[in-house]
């Protein structure tokens, strides 16, 4: 590497000695080159697939390790670990082929260059006869020969490590480089809670497919709304997407007018309360999760787990707020884990809360926990999203949203949308709308929705 630079000046001297070995040296470079291109379209294709299957078999294990018990339980190592194998071992074969197709590559370089290194020296040898140069021009002419070919050889030879850092060197970029976003240089002022959604479409990034299409609606601030319908029509993908978890591909999400894209997200974070649909805390204390891992306020997060209706739990454990909670919460229960996610996301009294499946894992005192938080919330005027198939939770809000097939088909008070329901059950024979799922199913049209407190007059 450290010969590279004086390739040029090696080509310069070998001109000044005789054109002749000038020649003979740029049509060995230039055979190098050839083969440094062959190292480049043989060796790149089986490299990228060999950093792929590294990159999955490692994702693999790292997810399978977090469901130990289910694959201890039901003896499913063996094809867990074959499932595994076939991964590293398509790993490690496409890695062998594009370091035996840079071996046999790097022979020939290495032939190239000493071929050229005796064709130099003959040559000289040749002028030194006819006393065009002198001897000591056969000597020097090997020697440029060598000095000048060897930082072409090196390359060609460590070629597939030099592919493997540009491989890694991008992964590394894409993860780091955060998209750019049109932030405001104005700090904006701390929102109320008032959302509009505007065309709004979206699904998982790096997928191609909207599980939310073109949803237009206006929640007011201080509205609780139970978003429902049935599985899979899209209700957890609409919260990431107003929470700022995924990028809408379409369409724009507003907190009190502002696009969501114009905020920094350390500058939004406090003013909104979060609660996903698979609930994970991070390793470290209760006490730390729950005020989000910045600096400790006690009488903060005790207001917060009061709130959450956990506090008196908490007390129960030998180190009450300063529980670990392990990765991910494994010393938790999935009752706990849940009840103390809900404390973290009601943290710091934000404006906007958005509650994906808050009850999913509760017991009879959790509901119970989660029923008291609702209504707080509710008397202190906080917005609150919330996905939820369960009487106890929709009876807590004012306004109510129903989706099928990732569009929204009725939006109004929660009394008319029931009705609306019921109406369309019984019209098809049912005894009654029994829960909203049922009714949404029964719809036969999908309906735009209407403005907040204007239900949709929809009917069978």
């Amino acid at each position: 590497a450290l010969d590279a630079p004086w390739v040029p000046i090696y080509f310069l001297v070998a001109l000044m000695l005789h054109p002749g070995l000038a020649m003979a040296m740029v049509v060995g470079g230039g055979t190098l080159v050839i083969l440094t291109y062959m190292t480049e379209r043989l060796t790149r294709g089986p490299l990228a697939r060999a950093n792929e299957r590294a990159s999955e078999a490692s994702r693999y294990a790292t997810l399978n390790m977090r469901a130990t018990e289910v694959i201890e339980a039901m003896g499913m190592l063996g094809s867990m670990t074959a499932r595994w194998q076939a991964r590293q071992d398509e790993h490690l074969y496409q890695q062998a082929l594009a370091s035996d197709r840079a071996g046999a590559i790097t022979a020939v370089s290495k032939f190239v260059r000493y071929t050229n290194q005796c064709v130099a020296m003959g040559f000289g040898a040749f002028l030194a006869v006819q006393g065009d140069v002198s001897p000591g021009v056969m000597m020097a002419a090997s020697l440029l020969a060598g000095r000048m070919l060897s930082p072409i050889e090196l390359l060609i030879s460590t070629w597939t490590q030099w592919g493997s850092a540009q491989d890694a060197w991008k992964r590394i970029d894409e993860a780091l480089t955060m998209p750019e976003r049109p932030y405001s240089d104005i700090a904006l002022p701390a929102p109320k809670g008032e959302l509009t959604l505007e065309n709004l479409s979206g699904g998982p990034p790096h997928i191609q497919v909207s599980y939310v299409q073109n949803v237009n609606l206006r929640i007011p601030a201080g509205a609780s709304v139970a978003i429902v319908g049935p599985s899979a029509s899209g209700q957890s993908t609409l919260l990431r997407m107003i929470a700022g978890v995924w990028r809408p591909r379409d369409g724009v999400v507003r907190i009190d007018g502002a696009d969501i894209r114009h905020w920094r997200r350390e500058h939004l974070g406090p003013f909104v309360g979060y609660l996903p649909q698979d609930v994970e805390l991070i390793e470290g204390t209760i006490a730390e999760n729950i005020a989000r891992h910045g600096e400790l306020d006690s009488e903060k997060i005790v207001e917060a787990a009061k709130a959450a209706g956990v506090h008196e739990m908490l007390l129960q454990l030998s180190e009450g707020y300063n529980h670990q909670v392990g990765v991910g919460g494994a010393y938790l229960s999935g009752g706990q884990r849940q009840r103390v996610a809900l404390a973290r996301a009601l943290y710091g009294n934000p404006p906007l809360l958005i509650l994906d499946e808050p009850n999913a894992n509760l017991d009879e005192a959790g509901e119970i926990a989660l029923d008291q938080a609702l209504q707080g919330l509710r008397k202190r005027g906080q917005t609150v999203l919330i996905v939820s198939h369960r009487p106890t939770a929709i009876r807590n809000c004012d306004l109510m949203l129903m989706m099928q097939s990732g569009q929204v088909t009725l939006y109004g008070p929660r009394d008319q949308v029931l009705a609306v329901l019921a109406k369309a059950a019984q019209s098809v024979g049912q005894p009654g709308a029994a829960a909203p799922a049922a009714g949404a199913q029964a719809a036969q049209k999908p309906k735009p929705a209407a403005p907040a407190g204007e239900p949709n007059r929809a009917g069978p």
